[in-house]
């Protein structure tokens, strides 16, 4: 029988059930293949392989499309609360995901100051600082594709001329806006060599 191995299972640490359950845990990993030949993690409390509880369940939902309707239907109650108390658990991730989808742009900066933090890179640039270039570029791509960004940055990112994983800074002079389709083309790419893959620059 070939055995089937999932591309994580080399870094799973083997632990017995018994001690897995001892220790709080709800899987365990032993390393040898189950009936069908699969090497995953195992259920603490049933024993079960995970790859043939989820083939199960595939093959049930298959067979009943509707059995998770009905059981919604028939556990209003415990269903909400559920949803309930995985909100409280998430609330945090939640509201993040809220703050990102009312404003944009406030969540880019916040983004390019961590990732500044993490790379130890100077400078920092604010809102006001990026809705004055976007301004100074008449709403308009800087790579000169001619490109329209909206007047809240709407089709549009703030990228560093030279990147931060390159030794750039996150200041004000060292950011441009470009249309997203171009700034997904440079990437973390020097700017020049960008500029050369355009045929911009000989």
């Amino acid at each position: 029988m070939k055995l089937k191995r999932p591309a994580s299972s080399n870094s799973m640490e083997v632990i017995l059930r018994l001690a897995a359950k001892e220790a709080g845990l709800s899987r365990y990993f032993t390393g040898k293949p189950c009936g069908n030949g699969h090497i995953s993690e195992r259920s603490a409390s049933t024993g079960v392989c995970l790859v043939c509880k989820r083939a199960a369940s595939k093959r049930e939902r298959a067979a009943d499309p509707d059995f998770w309707n009905r059981w919604r239907l028939k556990n209003q109650d415990i269903y909400r609360a559920y949803r309930r108390e995985f909100y409280l658990k998430n609330r945090k991730n939640h509201l993040a995901i809220v703050a990102r989808t009312r404003d944009p742009l406030k969540h880019r900066l916040r983004q390019h100051k961590r990732r500044a933090i993490k790379l130890a890179s100077s400078g920092q640039h604010s809102i006001e600082d990026a809705m004055n270039l976007l301004r100074v570029q008449g709403f308009r791509c800087a790579c000169g594709c001619g490109a329209k960004i909206g007047k809240k940055g709407r089709g549009g990112h703030i990228d560093h001329i030279q990147p931060l994983s390159k030794g750039g800074t996150n200041d004000k002079y060292n950011i441009q806006w470009l249309a997203d389709k171009c700034n997904l083309s440079k990437h973390a790419r020097d700017p020049i060599e960008w500029r050369q893959s355009l045929g911009q620059l000989l």
